[in-house]
């Protein structure tokens, strides 16, 4: 999930950023001291969840809130517990008090990944809404174009992915989050921060690994409820 944090205490940017760098499935994409530069930064780079301090200058966290025309999931952090309930009236995920544990962070970003994995509605056009499409990627001054039913597994190292094919290997410039974006959610899973699985190439499968092909993969902690929810469905 991308996130940002939106504080008028650095103090507490830095504590939720340490937390965000230990979740291998957040992805701090920027953090704001000015509720005003957050509201700029997400009129053009759209964010999963918003950590969220409610008490600040010029435009408190409500206000901000309010002023978003496409709203994400939202944490609220504050040192004043009166606005809880005016918290949960924006459908909040969570409210978490000052100063934040850990544990209390995982609670309430447990609550947000189960919020951001979208129910799927079977319907008539369900088997053409799952049908394979044909990707273009992109690799050195090369482009490929590679159908996802022909994709074994990506894994993703630094700022590249390597895409496991049936019969070739690719290499391309790209996040993980935006590889996973591109691929059908009915068709892969990501199973770790490192890898994304075709479902239909998964021969076996435990707690803590799976098997595609010959190829053995760890299951990632916080990966693996979302893992065994799409296998049953």
């Amino acid at each position: 999930m991308k996130c940002i944090v939106v504080d008028d205490e650095q103090l507490a940017i830095d504590v939720l950023s340490r937390y965000i760098e230990k979740v291998s499935s957040l992805e701090a994409a920027a953090t704001f001291t000015d509720a005003v530069a957050a509201v700029e930064f997400l009129s053009q780079y759209p964010v999963d969840l918003i950590f969220l301090d409610i008490n600040m200058p010029d435009l408190n966290g409500l206000q901000l809130l309010n002023s978003l025309e496409k709203k994400p999931l939202v944490i609220f952090t504050t040192a004043y517990s009166e606005y809880a309930v005016e918290s949960y009236n924006y459908n909040a995920v969570d409210y978490l008090l000052k100063p934040v544990t850990f544990d209390r962070f995982m609670k309430a970003v447990n609550k947000a990944q189960n919020l951001s994995i979208p129910a799927i509605t079977v319907t008539t056009s369900q088997e053409n809404a799952a049908a394979p499409v044909t990707l273009q990627i992109k690799s050195g001054n090369s482009t490929h174009f590679i159908s996802e039913d022909n994709i074994s597994y990506i894994e993703g190292a630094g700022n590249y992915v390597t895409i496991f094919a049936q019969d070739e290997k690719i290499m391309s410039l790209m996040s993980m989050s935006r590889m996973e974006a591109l691929l059908n959610p009915r068709l892969f899973v990501r199973i770790h921060k490192s890898y994304i699985v075709s479902l239909a190439r998964i021969r076996k499968t435990d707690r803590a690994s799976l098997t595609v092909g010959n190829t053995e993969l760890p299951i990632g902690h916080t990966y693996r409820d979302r893992l065994f929810r799409a296998l049953q469905k």
